[in-house]
């Protein structure tokens, strides 16, 4: 194993109330995200405090067997205590916790191919916090349980024996579900929750013969791990593949730049119906307000809310190159139409399309997109 050298150079770069170590120039070392967050920060924009870890540190990671810089976790305490005087919370601890996500990102756009994990920071003490807080004790375990459930497939690797089959946790909200005669998740009341998590956590203990952590700073620092891992996984090495992005095997000393960094953003908090902007770089671990992700029963459109229309989409891409329409085209799964003999795009949702791309059917139950100023 390679001894790891000492370098004098960050680690963490923080960024929030209106300052940051980092700016928009620097995306090989903080992920595009990353930088940007910090250039934001920079330009006065309300950007939740938060940190990254650079792109160096992943590489680190892998270089020498799955071991951190010495140096890491006392530059990310110091980063979640700022964080901790900005937000005016405790990482951890209540009666005002502070939950972080941590989100990852390379200096180019690899969207939803690698791992996220929402919530860190909960546990059996600061989720009875979170209830007091809201007033909505209902809605502070609904979040437990899907933190927990997440951090148990991202972070455990617990996750489903095959493609047909549901997740075990999955399979356990059902069978609750047949047992209390409810259809709809929505239907389940706190006793209900409270009952799940304690499931969940008791397929943690069987699947892996180890509780599930109860310490937020043990959470953060395995979150972070997987998150890394989430570098070289199946659907990570594909779109890089696809894409022309240098595999992180080959040429090292080119490759590595693109490796992923990690940043933990923090949430501003919200209306609690309504989900947090969810601000994204390297490895960010951020404070936030929890959220739970909207489910539409069967969403017809993944358009993006930035497109309008198709019109509008179609003047937006006009003398764009390939590489961005296509660009396009991969973030937008089912509403994409383009044409390699126009730059014109059509949309189902919209009554326009162009003879080269025609319309899609319009989607089952049609969602309101906001005007774009």
């Amino acid at each position: 194993m390679p001894k790891q050298k000492s370098s004098s150079k960050r680690l963490v770069y923080f960024f929030g109330d209106g300052r940051a170590d980092g700016d928009a120039t620097q995306k090989e070392l903080l992920g595009g995200k990353g930088a940007n967050l910090a250039e934001m920060c920079r330009l006065g924009m309300p950007v939740p405090a938060g940190f990254t870890i650079t792109t160096e540190v992943c590489r680190s990671y892998f270089e020498h067997d799955q071991r951190y810089p010495a140096r890491l976790w006392p530059e990310v305490r110091a980063a979640l205590a700022k964080i901790e005087r900005s937000t005016g919370k405790r990482f951890g601890a209540g009666p005002n916790p502070l939950l972080v996500s941590v989100r990852s990102g390379a200096r180019v756009s690899m969207p939803g191919m690698m791992d996220t994990v929402l919530n860190l920071g909960l546990n059996e003490k600061t989720v009875l916090a979170l209830a007091e807080i809201s007033g909505n004790p209902r809605f502070a375990w609904d979040v437990y349980r899907r933190f927990v459930q997440m951090y148990a497939d991202v972070v455990l690797g617990l996750k489903a024996e095959s493609e047909t089959d549901d997740d075990p946790f999955t399979a356990a909200r059902e069978a609750l579900k047949r047992k209390r005669r409810l259809k709809e998740d929505h239907e389940l009341d706190t006793g209900d929750l409270e009952k799940l998590v304690a499931i969940y956590k008791k397929i943690v203990l069987e699947k892996t013969g180890k509780p599930f952590p109860e310490d937020p700073w043990q959470q953060l620092q395995r979150a972070i791990g997987s998150v890394f891992e989430s570098w070289n996984s199946a659907r990570a090495i594909a779109y890089r593949t696809m894409n022309h992005i240098p595999p992180s095997g080959e040429r090292p000393a080119t490759s590595w730049r693109w490796s992923s960094a990690t940043s933990a953003p923090t949430r501003a908090r919200a209306s609690r119906s309504r989900a947090t902007p969810r601000p994204a770089s390297g490895v960010s671990t951020a404070s936030t307000w929890p959220t739970r992700r909207a489910r539409t029963s069967s969403p017809a459109c993944a358009r993006p809310s930035r497109w309008t229309c198709s019109r509008r989409s179609s003047r937006a891409l006009e003398g764009s190159s390939r590489a961005s329409r296509t660009l396009w085209s991969a973030t937008t799964a089912t509403c994409r139409t383009s044409s390699s003999r126009s730059n014109a795009v059509a949309c189902g949702c919209c009554s326009a399309a162009t003879a080269s791309a025609p319309a899609w059917p319009p989607c089952a139950s049609r969602p309101t997109w906001p005007a774009r100023g």
